[in-house]
């Protein structure tokens, strides 16, 4: 009777850690896609920050949409791959949407369990450039679900999550 009260104390103890033990895994990696999501979405913010002003300041009148998009692409510098870029109005005077560049691009993130711990992983971006009128361009940036194609080929984030999904 004893040696049954202690095995069963033993498995139960066994199941608990388990579970604690998955429990932590599973915060660590929800922490560290947040803190890749929270580091991209910051870098991508800071680089269209960074070209609305290049684009409202450069010396000898305002660029074309393909210059400020390849400006874009250039400035990324996250292991970045281009996915599509549209130029919708050329016109430096257009208003509207004029264009845009989507990429898909590397992150990473640490949880908070094993922060020295560097996980990657892929997030989508869509820069687009609009024009309000009497207003000068400026540049946005977010976030969205990379499509299924999004990561070439031969491109392999070492990351459990692979592209990474954005909340709606």
């Amino acid at each position: 009777m004893f040696r049954a009260d202690r095995r069963r104390r033993r498995r139960v103890t066994v199941a608990l850690l388990s579970t604690v033990t998955l429990l932590a895994t599973g915060g660590c990696v929800d922490s560290a896609d947040e803190d890749a999501r929270e580091k991209m979405t910051a870098h991508i913010d800071q680089v269209a920050a960074d070209t609305t002003e290049w684009a409202q300041q450069a010396p000898g009148g305002p660029p074309g949409i393909p210059e400020i998009l390849e400006h874009i692409v250039a400035n990324v510098q996250a292991n970045a791959r281009e996915l599509s870029s549209d130029v919708r109005n050329p016109d430096a005077e257009g208003t509207g949407s004029l264009g845009e560049v989507q990429l898909a691009l590397e992150g990473s993130g640490s949880g908070w369990l094993w922060s020295q711990d560097q996980a990657l992983y892929v997030f989508c971006a869509r820069f687009e450039v609009t024009r309000s009128p009497g207003q000068p361009r400026k540049v946005s940036a977010e976030l969205f679900d990379c499509p299924p194609d999004a990561v070439p080929s031969g491109w392999r984030p070492t990351a459990p999550a692979t592209p990474a999904g954005t909340p709606s």
